[in-house]
């Protein structure tokens, strides 16, 4: 959130290589473009290596549910697009 770039993140736990890991979602500030490697970059000088991003994924919003309480984001659904991601990374590193 302290990157100049990002308007809103969200961060989910996944697994990279078999291991706990952190990916992060991030809706830019309008007019912004900022990459991948420029914001895990940002966070790899700021945040303890184990908080540090594996992937960053940039996005217009986040999926949401309407709830009692107003708009509530899908925290699932963003752990899954991360971990297919991720997975089909591997998969490509390592094809059977």
């Amino acid at each position: 959130m302290t990157h100049a770039e990002v308007e809103a993140c969200q961060v989910v736990g996944v697994q990279a290589s078999g291991r706990p890991a952190a990916a992060a979602f991030v809706i830019p500030r309008s007019g912004a473009g900022p990459t991948e490697a420029e914001l895990i970059a940002h966070c790899d000088g700021r945040l303890a290596k184990f908080k540090v991003p594996a992937r960053v994924f940039v996005v217009e919003r986040f999926p949401t549910t309407p709830s009692a309480n107003g708009e509530k984001i899908q925290r699932n659904r963003l752990r899954e697009t991360a971990q297919a991601a991720l997975d089909a990374a591997e998969e490509e590193r390592n094809p059977a």
